[in-house]
């Protein structure tokens, strides 16, 4: 069931993802868009101990992960023809490993300001 709220952080986060891929050269995006697709697979990271709706292990079910930012990966890899691999990350260590390279491609999280 969508809500008022989910939709507006949805928006929300579209627009983050478009402003930031605008910010990129074309060649930068496209460089780095080959280079994925190189490798099959996007690995977004996320803290899961976030919770519902957005990152949660279902009830009984530890090896599973669902909820919206697990279906936004899943959805975005599967438009870009690549395996969605969800990497396991510390809530405050999350921009600066994305900083840092290697361990995972992209940060798939409802951050908010406030």
């Amino acid at each position: 069931m969508r809500t008022a709220c989910s939709g507006w952080r949805f928006r929300t986060f579209f627009l983050w993802v478009v402003a930031v891929l605008s910010g990129l050269s074309q060649g930068a995006r496209a460089d780095a868009l080959d280079a994925l697709r190189a490798r099959g697979e996007l690995r977004w990271a996320n803290d899961a101990e976030g919770g519902a709706p957005y990152i949660y292990h279902p009830p009984g079910n530890a090896d599973r992960l669902t909820g919206f930012e697990v279906e936004f990966s899943d959805a975005l890899c599967a438009r870009l023809g690549l395996r969605s691999t969800f990497v396991q990350y510390n809530w405050a260590n999350l921009i600066p490993g994305l900083r840092q390279g290697g361990n995972f491609d992209a940060i798939v999280a409802a951050l908010e300001r406030t």
